[in-house]
């Protein structure tokens, strides 16, 4: 009786299964990532940079800054005079006249800017666009990006003197010991003596040339 029953349903579910009636899920496998070995995954920070040689960086050395040595001389055309305090050399070099105060043209004095107009016009017109030869002395170090110099003309004329002979500059007296101090005082006393420019003034003639 039992066996009867067993091959009773188990037809049974041979007849649902062959009319789709029951079907029993198919186990199917879990799905899951597969990990491969492969090229590895790439940054979104840019890679460092091989090092590479380094580079000499031209910058102010010791040898730059240090004063120019006495005496030494070179050749030079002047691009562009402004005054006697401010004469452009080539490369943006700058020059002042060595030895001397000139008068500016913004003087507060009228009669000062006179002078130093009359001596930017001489100077003007002896050195702009021509060669000339500059001159260093243990005074020659950079003051506001100018390079207080001795500058003679091609004919061997001192520029400097000159200025000094008209009294149309007035001699530094804060200056260390120059090479061309003896001759500079002296430019300014044969002005002061003949009443040139500054020394026009007769109360300015027995006086010394401090400002």
């Amino acid at each position: 009786m039992i066996r009867l029953v067993f091959l009773v349903a188990l037809s049974l579910v041979v007849q649902r299964a062959d009319g789709k009636e029951l079907s029993t899920p198919t186990s199917r496998p879990d799905r899951h990532i597969e990990i491969r070995d492969g090229p590895p995954i790439r940054s979104e920070r840019p890679s460092r940079p091989a090092s590479q040689p380094s580079q000499t960086v031209k910058s102010a050395t010791p040898e730059a800054v240090a004063p120019i040595p006495p005496g030494t001389t070179e050749i030079v055309r002047i691009t562009k005079v402004w005054d006697t305090e401010r004469i452009d050399g080539p490369k943006a070099r700058l020059f002042s006249l060595l030895g001397i105060h000139g008068f500016s043209k913004r003087e507060e004095d009228p009669e000062f800017a006179e002078y130093g107009h009359l001596a930017y016009i001489l100077v003007k017109s002896l050195v702009e666009r021509e060669t000339v030869i500059v001159e260093y002395d243990v005074d020659s170090r950079p003051i506001d990006g100018r390079i207080p110099a001795y500058l003679f003309l091609k004919d061997g004329r001192f520029l400097n003197r000159i200025l000094l002979e008209n009294g149309l500059a007035l001699l530094e007296e804060k200056s260390a010991p120059l090479k061309y101090r003896t001759l500079l005082e002296e430019a300014r006393k044969s002005a002061q003596k003949q009443g040139k420019g500054y020394w026009t003034r007769p109360e300015e003639n027995t006086q010394s040339d401090s400002r």
